[in-house]
């Protein structure tokens, strides 16, 4: 009987947590948004601002004043560089759209033609569903192209958050040591030393996820812009950086656009970018298993199958920022777990 009421007892304290983690990510976060991205920008300068305050002995508002300029500097001409190129090219793809669309048709009907050839009594409900997935792919395809549109369109309505998370960067990074000790305080005596351990534990272990994911990120983009240029694929930059997005995903990665893109250039005769394409595939391919032990490893300490579980519950109750989310939870949720904060379940 013991056993039962101590099981429950942890079915309750886990489940309480997981909704209370549902309910802040999907009502709080947001409302937090840009003193939550503070925080992660003051923890990513504070290694140089610290170097600076130490060795050269430089006040430390001047030194956080400095790295988040050079920042924001950084951060404004990339975002312009970048937005520039996708513009250009999402305005080129939205007018030849049609074009491929039609395309896609003529290929489609070389092939359902082929196989009525080989199969005399092929379903007509077959042919239909070819057709309604195109349709589709179509649709989605125009609405990927306007929701980006309409993301780089909102770009100068989000820079009110933009400076406020920039000041909260300052003054969180310049007020570290009074803040973490008033942050200190509020805890009971005899939480405090779980409360420093988690607190650390949990600023390494967000600030890994946020590492791990954009090292792996950023060397899928580069390495897949620069090969469908070689290759001389139009729009490399938007399928450069698709191809970082489906990176995220665990055991799917940038191959589910490689994958379609070498069939295609294979369809339509062009074998030189099919080839291209097929060795950027496996050069990524041996990149991304090159350093994602170490990058996922060092950083997220959690298996692949718990991201892959975490990013599809994110996405069903989040939608797509809860791709993001999952994961970061899971990483928090295993940190409170070894500090002693959060219990593991009971052994028999």
């Amino acid at each position: 009987m013991q056993k039962v009421s101590e099981g429950w007892r942890y079915f309750l304290i886990w489940s309480a947590v997981l909704a209370a983690c549902y309910l802040v990510a999907r009502y709080v976060l947001s409302l937090f948004a840009p003193f939550i991205a503070a925080l992660v920008l003051a923890a990513i300068i504070d290694p140089v601002v610290e170097l600076l305050t130490r060795r050269y002995r430089f006040r430390r508002g001047v030194c956080t004043s400095v790295c988040l300029l050079l920042v924001f500097v950084f951060l404004s001409v990339a975002i312009a560089l970048v937005v520039v190129r996708i513009v250009s090219e999402v305005q080129d793809l939205y007018r030849a759209l049609p074009i491929y669309n039609m395309n896609l048709e003529e290929i489609l009907g070389k092939a359902i033609l082929q196989m009525k050839n080989i199969t005399e009594d092929l379903p007509e409900s077959v042919i239909e569903a070819v057709r309604r997935t195109q349709s589709r792919l179509y649709a989605g395809i125009e609405g990927l192209l306007l929701g980006v549109t309409g993301i780089i369109m909102s770009l100068p309505r989000i820079s009110i958050n933009v400076i406020i998370s920039f000041f909260a960067a300052f003054f969180i990074s310049r007020d570290k040591r009074e803040l973490s000790q008033h942050v200190a305080n509020l805890a009971p005596m005899k939480w405090r030393e779980r409360a420093t351990k988690a607190k650390a534990g949990l600023i390494s272990a967000s600030l890994g996820f946020i590492r791990a994911y954009l090292i792996l990120i950023s060397v899928t983009i580069i390495v897949s812009i620069v090969g469908f240029t070689v290759a001389k694929v139009r729009y490399a930059w938007i399928l450069g950086i698709i191809a970082g997005i489906l990176d995220l995903i665990p055991l799917v990665g940038p191959g589910l656009l490689y994958v379609p893109l070498i069939i295609f250039h294979l369809a339509v005769r062009q074998f030189y970018q099919a080839i291209v394409i097929a060795v950027l595939m496996a050069i990524q391919f041996s990149i991304r298993k090159g350093i994602e032990p170490k990058v996922l490893g060092s950083n997220l300490g959690i298996h692949p199958l718990v991201v892959l579980v975490s990013m599809y519950l994110g996405y069903r109750l989040l939608g797509a920022i809860g791709m993001f989310i999952g994961p970061l939870i899971a990483v928090i949720l295993r940190v409170m777990v070894t500090v002693g904060i959060l219990p593991l379940w009971p052994k028999e």
